[in-house]
């Protein structure tokens, strides 16, 4: 990508969290009342990846297992190049881990636009710590990372300005839910402690692509999974919204929905009961967006092929290109 973003004058410092010459919307709204903004063939994006699997029961213990991590947002722009495709990749959802498996879930994997010099990217959400009395419990990191089984100790990091921390689990048996794109993942709760931690929140898509009765896929998106629960009782599983999987109790953890890029809940099995699997990430998401009549060039691509929906938001009329699977961007 050009440097300084593709805009003349007063140069652009990118935030600490972005690579360099890539802009996100604050400098862009900080640009626009400069009047140092370029009106043509400036396109908005949004990459949401997937979601981190939840952590797995094992076969002898009744501890908790934690959620998975939101798979990583990231909000930018850029400028387009003429005669060039931008590829859009989705990232997939990390499958649960196994049960009975020493590991936890696995990462989402990453969603990216890469082409004409151009290559960013969001990262996959973190995998939930599973409960094998011989493995660490802890979760992994990512775009938000995956909370720790019981007795697993601290949450796993997500990147900053993508997403936050899953939740901890410091002496006691409950888990902690997968961080969301707002919030961290909930820590075990209760007097006594007796509930794992609820993923954690996420982010609202209408803030991005606005209403329209086009969008196939849910506003909200990019929650972490719930912790496992106590099978026992049935009870103490952590909740889980914005498209994260709920935690189980004796069963195998919840999903992460399709295209919300959630973090999947953690399993759990009732002590020498056998073991049950974390459940999956949710696949990501993908937007890029331009006001209505700002491009000289012509752009196709996504969803909805050469007619796009248009949106309002703050008074601007907006084209917007939905990517729920891997596709081209193509600039003539």
């Amino acid at each position: 990508m050009r440097g300084n973003g593709g805009v003349t004058g007063v140069t652009n410092v990118p935030s600490g969290s972005r690579a360099s010459g890539i802009w996100g919307l604050d400098d862009l709204y900080t640009a626009r009342s400069q009047s140092r903004w370029p009106r043509q063939n400036i396109v908005e994006y949004l990459l949401l990846a997937g979601g981190g699997g939840g952590g797995a029961s094992d076969l002898n213990y009744n501890d908790h297992t934690g959620g998975g991590g939101a798979g990583g947002i990231i909000i930018g722009y850029f400028e387009l190049i003429s005669s060039t495709n931008y590829n859009v990749t989705i990232g997939q959802g990390g499958p649960g881990a196994t049960g009975g498996s020493t590991l936890p879930g696995s990462n989402g994997t990453n969603s990216s636009i890469v082409g004409g010099g151009l290559n960013v990217f969001s990262n996959g959400g973190g995998g939930g710590g599973s409960s094998d009395n011989t493995g660490s419990r802890l979760g992994t990191s990512g775009g938000s990372g995956g909370g720790s089984a019981g007795n697993g100790g601290f949450g796993a990091s997500g990147i900053t300005g993508q997403g936050f921390a899953g939740g901890s689990s410091i002496s006691t048996v409950f888990s902690g839910g997968g961080g969301g794109y707002s919030s961290i993942g909930g820590s075990p709760t209760g007097s006594p402690l007796n509930k794992s931690g609820n993923g954690g929140t996420g982010y609202d898509l209408i803030n991005f692509r606005g209403t329209s009765g086009s969008w196939t896929s849910q506003a909200q998106v990019a929650g972490g999974g719930g912790g496992g629960g106590e099978s026992f009782s049935g009870t103490g599983q952590g909740t889980s919204s914005f498209g994260g999987g709920s935690g189980a109790a004796a069963t195998t953890g919840g999903v992460g929905v399709v295209n919300t890029g959630g973090g999947g809940g953690g399993g759990a099995v009732r002590f020498g009961a056998g073991s049950n699997a974390g459940g999956g990430g949710g696949l990501g998401i993908a937007y890029i967006r331009y006001p209505k009549g700002s491009l000289s060039l012509t752009v196709s691509g996504g969803d909805f092929g050469s007619s796009q929906p248009e949106v309002t938001i703050d008074g601007v009329v907006y084209s917007v290109h939905q990517y729920t699977s891997t596709g081209i961007f193509a600039v003539n």
